[in-house]
């Protein structure tokens, strides 16, 4: 009677030790679980900040792009001006502007 008793303890230690076992290999998998959803939440993160990044130095470019074009179009302008300007003044007889002689 002593012997099954033993024996029952016996059974009932394997029992707590293969449920402890267990429960560690859940909490394990759980941690394991929980690092591999963070790796991917970086890995997804990380390039969306980088297009995100991306597209604001295109619209920073286009905004240079866009500021460069009216410097241009104001050149031209400019230019356009002078060279009318130029048109009326009075031609001197050596075609140097400078010259007042005549």
């Amino acid at each position: 009677k002593i012997e099954i008793e033993i024996l029952e303890l016996e059974k009932i230690i394997v029992a707590y030790k293969n449920s402890k076992l267990d429960s560690a290999l859940y909490y394990l998998t759980a941690i394991i679980a929980f690092i591999t959803v963070m790796f991917a939440v970086v890995g997804l993160a990380v390039p969306i900040l980088i297009s995100k990044a991306a597209n604001e130095n295109i619209g920073i470019i286009k905004t240079m792009g866009a500021e460069a074009e009216k410097h241009l179009e104001n050149i031209k302008n400019i230019n356009e001006e002078a060279e009318s300007a130029a048109g009326k003044l009075p031609k001197s007889t050596s075609g140097n502007l400078l010259d007042n002689s005549s």
